[in-house]
This record gives C-alpha cells, structure tokens and sequence, in this order.
C-alpha cells in the first residue's frame, strides 16, 4: 500500500465519520422536536388542572419555570424540589399517602 493509499483510505473514513455525525445531528434534532411538542401537549392539559391538581399549593407560573430554556440544571432542581416542599407542606397527609402507595406500606 502506497502513502497516497493510505491517505485515501483515512478520508474515505474521515467523510464515513463525518456523514454518521451528520445523521446523527438530523436524529437528535427530531428527538428535540418530539420532545419539545410533548412537553408543551404536556404542559396544554395540565395547566388549568394544576390548582385542582396541587390544591392550589403550586401556582401555574412555579411550573413554567421547569418549560424556561435558559435555565440551569441547578435552577431546575431548585423549582422541583419547591414543588415538592410545597406540595408536602399543603397536604402532609397526601403525601404521606402516596409515599406509602409507592412503597407497598
């Protein structure tokens, strides 16, 4: 095998590399859009129900923060768990309840 062989045969496989990243990309991007659509159905249905849902503990704008895209992974996690504190705090026998249901107790 010659250098020049060689070469053709590491671009050949640099463009096959370049071509899965590619399709890649495409796929992820459609996950993303998938995602993103049942998200904001998600969000639809839920949204007047959440005062029903959470007996009135969580307001609607506590859970538009969790749709926010800018938002950090630590900011999310802080939203998540003032639901959960608020929601506990709201109805502690709820919760109590549920905990028990999730555990078999």
């Amino acid at each position: 095998m010659t250098n020049s062989d060689a070469v053709r045969g590491n671009v050949s496989s640099l463009e096959n590399s370049l071509n899965d990243v590619r399709l890649f990309s495409v796929w992820l991007k459609r996950v993303e859009a998938a995602a993103h659509e049942s998200e904001t159905r998600l969000w639809e249905t839920m949204k007047p129900e959440i005062a029903d849902i959470y007996s009135g503990a969580v307001q609607a704008r506590t859970f538009k923060q969790l749709n926010e895209p800018g938002l950090t992974n630590e900011q999310l996690v802080n939203a998540v768990f003032e639901i959960i504190r608020r929601v506990s705090e709201s109805a502690p026998d709820r919760a109590i309840s549920t905990q028990a249901r999730a555990t078999g107790r």
